[in-house]
């Protein structure tokens, strides 16, 4: 027998928008979305691609950047219980049209920042949404009930192997996955998460989703702002991140600039931050006792690795407080 329910992951992120509509969700140099407000804009999106005749099961494309938008769209799409495909607008174009037609890709959603971009996708998908924020009450609409066999999300590989291949995720996979995330890593009222990974990476659905169930806000950053480990620093600690989740790649060069600072006597301090979560990448043992030779114990590094088959993470494991 099929059996079709609401994901408990999504039923926790509603539950916090009603519990807390004044607190804030996501914020970036723009925008600032209270849940309530987040959970408005999802109504809004809802019965814009409902008008698109977008239903349960469709591929709902997004081009652009990590952002309140992306956030926002990510949700909508669950909650519908479509499938989000995030698309990288700096990926060559050949590679985009291969990822729609594919796909088969019902509609694409995109930022006004890749307007040019997404025009050039007339024909291959049935509509080009293009994304806009509301000012006006709507009303919230229910989470579609889906089947766990159904497609969450579709990531495509590098093809550093061959042609890029796109693999296919479950609600059940994701929902399983996005439970376990917020219990091991804590996600409550006081966090606040950067968001610098591209969207079409499988991990930056953890940090959209994830701490949305536990009440947390998500700091997404610009791409300009990922490049730059001076502003990246301005972030952590004007925004009071608690959590930092990226390569350890980009980490290592947020660390190579803490060391400069440091030579000069001006040590950036990170008094909110609490976890900081390192996947993707080889990690080595170097570079975390540099930054624990600067900083204090309750900061705590965790190691996470999966290939995009496995849902996100396979491995994960905590390093000591102090490495030896």
């Amino acid at each position: 027998k099929r059996v079709r329910e609401v994901p408990s992951f999504l039923d926790k992120i509603a539950n916090q928008c009603q519990k807390y509509p004044e607190r804030t969700a996501i914020t970036d140099s723009v925008y600032r979305l209270s849940y309530g407000a987040l959970s408005q804009h999802v109504g809004y999106w809802t019965s814009r691609l409902n008008k698109a005749s977008i239903v349960l099961g469709d591929v709902v494309a997004f081009l652009g950047e990590p952002s309140a938008e992306a956030v926002i769209a990510l949700l909508t799409v669950m909650r519908m219980g479509a499938t989000w495909l995030p698309i990288d607008p700096k990926n060559p174009r050949q590679r985009i049209q291969y990822q729609l037609e594919t796909t088969g890709a019902k509609a694409l959603v995109y930022t006004s920042d890749v307007t040019n971009l997404a025009n050039s996708f007339r024909g291959i998908v049935r509509d080009l949404i293009k994304f806009e924020h509301i000012t006006n009450d709507i009303v919230a609409h229910s989470a579609a009930s889906v089947e766990k066999d159904d497609v969450a999300y579709i990531i495509f590989t590098s093809g550093s192997t061959g042609k890029p291949k796109g693999v296919p995720i479950t609600y059940r996979a994701l929902d399983h996955y996005l439970i376990w995330a917020f219990e091991t890593f804590e996600y409550g009222l006081n966090d606040v998460v950067i968001l610098v990974t591209s969207l079409a990476f499988d991990a930056s659905l953890r940090q959209c989703l994830a701490p949305l169930m536990g009440g947390s806000a998500i700091r997404p950053v610009s791409r300009e702002s990922v490049n730059d480990p001076r502003l990246l620093s301005a972030i952590l600690l004007k925004e009071r991140i608690s959590i930092w989740s990226s390569v350890p790649s980009l980490w290592l060069r947020l660390l190579s600039y803490i060391e400069k600072q440091a030579e000069m006597g001006r040590l950036p301090a990170f008094p909110d931050l609490r976890l900081i979560q390192l996947g993707g990448e080889a990690l080595g043992s170097g570079p975390v006792r540099r930054w624990q030779a600067h900083y204090a114990d309750h900061i705590r590094f965790v190691n996470l690795y999966g290939p995009t088959e496995a849902t996100i993470s396979a491995t994960c494991y905590f390093l000591p407080a102090r490495l030896k």
